[in-house]
């Protein structure tokens, strides 16, 4: 395969995002899914932003969870959404950095 051609496949995949906020419960899918988004070998990791802008969350419980972050409760990730949802409509269109959700506070961190 050419050089060319690698670039032309490379540019009809779709971009990867910005940052993926994957947030679950006790449920045992969210933890599977809190693993697979964040697995190395995942087979969307094309497709994923760097771990840095990966940003999974527990919500309740004290179980030992596969998320990055914990949240005490529900209203505290409505909280947070409100407040992304807030800067997102402030922000001129060429912000689009995962940095730009300084401000909001920082989740606990188990």
């Amino acid at each position: 395969v050419s050089v060319a051609g690698s670039q032309a496949v490379a540019a009809q995949r779709p971009a990867a995002v910005d940052f993926v906020l994957c947030v679950g419960d006790l449920a045992t899918r969210d933890e599977d899914l809190f693993s697979n988004i964040t697995a190395t070998d995942s087979p969307y990791v094309d497709h994923l932003p760097s771990p840095e802008s990966t940003f999974t969350v527990r919500v309740g419980g004290n179980e030992p969870t596969q998320a990055r972050f914990y949240m005490p409760a529900i209203k505290d990730v409505e909280d947070l959404v409100s407040k992304m949802a807030a800067l997102s409509r402030d922000a001129p269109p060429s912000i689009s950095e995962a940095g730009t959700l300084a401000g909001l506070g920082t989740p606990e961190i188990r």
